[in-house]
């Protein structure tokens, strides 16, 4: 059930009433866009450093090493960019 379907039950035929009812939900649908792909972000983030700790890599984010960070950085994009595509489809799958 959207937001907006109280509104149409109490207001039936007002104009602000629809309108308001439509800006809700378009904001609601946002919201949940925005939390989805934050979830998403912080799950790679997460899963990548994991792996890298288990590969031998450091066990400190990439911007506080600075003496191995050019050396890790192109191995972690890689891991970060596979594990973007597996979490979004298996989040995004019916």
């Amino acid at each position: 059930m959207l937001v907006n379907r109280p509104k149409e039950a109490l207001f039936p035929n007002e104009l602000w009433a629809r309108l308001v009812g439509q800006l809700s939900d378009f904001m609601a649908f946002v919201t949940i866009a925005i939390g989805f792909g934050g979830s998403i972000a912080v799950g790679v983030f997460q899963v990548s450093n994991g792996i890298d700790v288990m590969l031998g890599g450091e066990k400190t984010a990439g911007w506080f090493n600075r003496r191995n960070q050019k050396k890790h950085h192109n191995r972690g994009a890689a891991i970060r960019l596979r594990l973007y595509f597996v979490l979004r489809l298996f989040l995004t799958r019916p």
